[in-house]
């Protein structure tokens, strides 16, 4: 179910990359450079943000306590209007995600940035859960 399941998805991600579509970035998401300037540099070529892939990182934000700094920077990132934060959720036994495929450990959920922002702002998320299934967009 990877992008490395098959040669096709393979060569899609691959020729994305090397049209400087998908860049890969080593850093702090909650911290006060790496994102800041992936914005500052979107924002001096004139290129919006439309997906943003963050993995299972928000899992670590929150048990550091830094998702805040995260959402922040996310705000702070030039982004067209319906720019999605892709998310993987993985499985713990007795907290499965509502969009969990049988079989599979890991889930893969759909939320627009610009939501993250607004309901983390207005105090939405008081656990983990409530932040990976409130306003979770299924993928399916």
């Amino acid at each position: 179910m990877s992008f490395l399941a098959t040669t096709e998805r393979y060569a899609i991600v691959r020729d994305m990359e090397r049209q400087n579509r998908v860049i890969p970035v080593v850093g702090d998401l909650a911290g006060d450079h790496a994102m800041r300037e992936i914005g500052r540099y979107l924002e001096e070529i004139q290129l919006p943000v439309s997906v943003l892939y963050a993995s299972n990182v928000e899992f670590l934000l929150w048990e550091r306590e830094t998702l805040g700094e995260f959402v922040e920077n996310v705000a702070a990132l030039p982004r067209a209007p319906d720019a999605l934060l892709i998310r993987s959720i993985m499985g713990r036994p007795g907290r499965i995600h509502p969009h969990n495929v049988r079989g599979y450990y890991s889930t893969q959920s759909l939320q627009t940035l610009e939501n993250l922002v607004d309901a983390h702002r207005a105090g939405e998320y008081r656990s983990y859960r409530e932040l990976v299934t409130r306003h979770a967009i299924d993928p399916r």
